[in-house]
């Protein structure tokens, strides 16, 4: 599917899926726990929706010219970032005050829609990814941008950064990963073991290892250093592209997400599998990891917001190997 991502395909072919009575239901796109745990916040079609913890819904923000694509929370908890846009138009960025509910910020970025975002842990700072091939970072206080980072050659679909802040991750349909550095602007390295399209990056919480996965199924994982990665587990995870990846909080499981509508749970090294979810009735376009690790919640193209307990990580695991395969 090189040049378009999964969500904009799926979303020009096939009819929006139905709810109870006939109505539509728009996909929810992405997912976001608050950083303390209090809410949920789910981007959908022109809309964020607002859920408690236990996935009752709360409330809407309404506004977008577009789809919401991606939400997150700031590291304090302040303020929650929305992304999304036109696509072969513009792309928009929206910042609201969770306390208030108030929007406080809005504009417009990129020339197409936006497909990630990733706020900075420790800096008022968020990076942005584009279909127009680039990536932007901006002064969250102020909407000035900081860095425009055009080093991909195909869309990017996917951003994170690392837990010091220093490094920015991108993932790209060009069949790379790109790591930045977040200060600069300078790109640092290419990963480039990858056989097609990457959708989903993530740092492990210790900041040694990155993940990645995409449209070849498999879960890649690098050791980091200052001059590069070093690949040291490549594994078929799934038996369709991979959509999400977020770890747990401290870093003990690695979760996936794939078209094949299976959710599973890995070890921290990202090679045994742990647990699988229920086979989902529809595609999980967005995850995230509650903050205490013990639940996991799933937006998926059926507009449904699903919410499951995180098997704790065992008492004792074998010591972490290399596996190519």
């Amino acid at each position: 599917m090189r040049g378009g991502w999964l969500l904009w395909v799926i979303a020009a072919t096939l009819a929006m899926p139905p709810a109870a009575g006939g109505r539509v239901r728009a996909p929810l796109t992405s997912v976001a726990f608050h950083p303390r745990g209090r809410e949920l916040a789910a981007g959908s079609d022109r809309v964020v929706r607002f859920y408690s913890p236990r996935g009752r819904p709360t409330g809407e923000w309404r506004g977008f010219a577009g789809s919401v694509n991606a939400v997150a929370y700031t590291a304090d908890g302040r303020s929650l970032v929305a992304v999304g846009g036109l696509p072969g138009r513009r792309g928009e960025i929206a910042v609201w005050d969770v306390r208030t509910r108030r929007e406080v910020r809005r504009w417009f970025a990129h020339r197409d829609a936006l497909y990630a975002v990733a706020c900075h842990p420790s800096a008022p700072i968020l990076a942005v990814a584009s279909y127009d091939r680039t990536l932007t970072l901006w002064d969250l206080a102020t909407g000035r941008r900081l860095h425009h980072l055009r080093d991909h050659t195909d869309a990017v679909y996917d951003c994170a950064f690392s837990p010091d802040g220093r490094r920015l991750a991108s993932a790209s349909g060009d069949r790379t990963i790109k790591l930045w550095d977040s200060a600069s602007g300078q790109r640092l390295f290419t990963l480039t073991e990858p056989l097609a399209e990457q959708y989903a990056v993530a740092f492990r919480p210790d900041g040694r290892q990155l993940a990645a996965g995409g449209a070849d199924r498999m879960i890649r994982i690098w050791n980091l250093t200052d001059r590069g990665g070093e690949l040291v587990h490549a594994t078929f995870a799934h038996d369709g592209p991979i959509l999400r990846l977020a770890y747990a909080p401290g870093g003990a499981a690695l979760v996936s997400g794939g078209q094949d509508r299976r959710v599973k749970v890995w070890d921290r090294e990202g090679v045994r599998e742990r647990h699988v979810l229920p086979l989902q009735p529809d595609w999980p376009l967005g995850l995230a990891s509650s903050p205490d690790g013990r639940r996991l919640a799933l937006a998926r193209y059926d507009g449904a917001l699903a919410l499951y307990p995180l098997p704790p990580a065992p008492e004792s695991a074998s010591p972490p190997r290399r596996t190519l395969r």
